[in-house]
């Protein structure tokens, strides 16, 4: 989304380097989001998704946890603000906690420095991020 940096450089070269790349796309039938692999970011991999979002073409078979391919080692994760203790502010909706509810991969949370707190409201449902990653730094969120 525009308020959110753009990582398609990184993500680029994460393909190019020869590693795989999973990216979420709402499962209409479930009203969750799943994860797909995709090889590049033409318009035979991406299409604009429910919210206006680009995310894998419906093409590109989608999982839902339990995952068949192996765990993501790395999940880099966008919100509308973090707290320095790891707690992320989405968009209300509960779908990147219900994703990442099960996961044992690093949880990065990616946005603008100004978009750091120092507290945000939370509830039990949701994921605790490992790290912040802004334009000017990573850091390691104070409860991990």
């Amino acid at each position: 989304m525009e308020c959110e940096p753009n990582i398609l450089p990184l993500l680029t070269h994460w393909i190019e380097s020869g590693r795989t790349l999973l990216l979420p796309s709402f499962v209409q039938s479930t009203g969750n989001y799943g994860l797909a692999e995709v090889r590049g970011f033409g318009e035979q991999y991406l299409i604009k998704g429910k919210y206006g979002i680009l995310e894998p073409c419906e093409k590109i078979p989608r999982q839902l946890p339990p995952y068949t391919f192996p765990k993501p080692a790395i999940w880099l994760v966008p919100g509308i603000a973090f707290a320095r203790n790891g707690l992320r502010l989405g968009r209300g909706g509960g779908y990147y906690d219900r994703l990442l509810a099960a996961s044992t991969g690093v949880k990065i949370g990616v946005c603008f420095s100004c978009q750091l707190a120092e507290s945000i409201p939370s509830t039990r449902q949701d994921v605790v991020m490992d790290y912040t990653l802004t334009e000017s730094c990573i850091t390691k969120c104070t409860s991990n």
